[in-house]
């Protein structure tokens, strides 16, 4: 390598102003390259002082090893932001993973509100009939007229007549059986027809009772709409009396029994005769 270009390496490091100073300066003196020895940079002037070391121009040699390196610059500028580029192109869709295991079930959660209720459906065809069922045991036989009637049951009854009287003074009666029969025998006295207003002062202005019956008329204290008797009595509750006096009831048979009784009266002239009634016995 020749002067001229080992000249022209070391100027190339030389700043900028520096340079033309150079060039300026080896047209009227010679000037000396001085490098400052804590930094490293180069001077070119006419003398070097004691922190620096002349730089001859047979040290200018192009060195195989690079030189200290220089003072970072300041930045520059930020260049204008690229145009963003096109989108890629979507990737295939990857393949579906495994499902992963169940998670546990979770608590109960609090009952709703009850719906409305729904509107009622058409009422569906009547189903076919069932097989009959097996019978039943039979019951306890119930009481009839054939059984002793059970103490303090009362039964009910109807008694009367209808009858043309050809002459005054006529005897007529009509009979009754009880229904059921009774525990104990009755007596006369135990037969009674109340007096009623159907029987009251239709006689003359008398009651048409037998003086027999009104002793005993007060212990009946039914009526026609509702007749009742005290355990042990027949109580007959008349309901029609024409032409006929003297009415009293007898048991039967002979006026101490339990098969029945006779209601008989007197026609109190001829024509048309009628006695009729309701009665009821308690057992006792």
């Amino acid at each position: 390598m020749n002067r001229r270009i080992s000249l022209l390496l070391a100027l190339s490091i030389i700043p900028l102003h520096s340079a033309v100073a150079v060039e300026t300066a080896m047209s009227t003196k010679v000037m000396v390259a001085c490098v400052r020895k804590s930094s490293g940079a180069v001077t070119v002037k006419a003398r070097c002082n004691s922190a620096e070391r002349k730089l001859s121009l047979a040290t200018l040699q192009v060195s195989s090893q690079p030189g200290p390196q220089g003072f970072r610059g300041e930045q520059g500028i930020s260049g204008l932001n690229g145009v963003n580029g096109l989108n890629g192109e979507k990737g295939e869709k990857g393949d579906r993973g495994d499902i992963g295991p169940a998670g546990a079930t979770g608590p109960i959660g609090p009952m709703g509100p009850q719906g409305v209720a729904g509107v009622q459906g058409p009422i569906g065809s009547t189903g076919s009939t069932g097989p009959q069922g097996p019978a039943g045991p039979q019951g306890v036989r119930g009481v009839s007229a054939f059984n002793t009637i059970p103490s303090g049951t009362t039964v009910y009854g109807a008694v009367g007549g209808d009858f043309h009287s050809a002459t005054a003074n006529g005897e007529w009666g009509v009979t009754a059986a009880m229904l059921g029969i009774p525990p104990v025998s009755f007596s006369n006295n135990l037969v009674v027809v109340k007096n009623n207003l159907n029987v009251d002062n239709e006689c003359g202005g008398a009651s048409c009772l037998h003086s027999e019956e009104l002793t005993y008329s007060q212990y009946c204290n039914g009526s026609v709409d509702a007749p009742s008797a005290n355990p042990g009595w027949i109580c007959i509750y008349p309901t029609q009396d024409t032409n006929a006096s003297q009415v009293r009831a007898i048991a039967l048979p002979n006026g101490d029994g339990s098969h029945g009784f006779t209601v008989k009266w007197v026609s109190a002239a001829t024509g048309r005769t009628i006695f009729r009634g309701v009665w009821a016995y308690t057992a006792p």
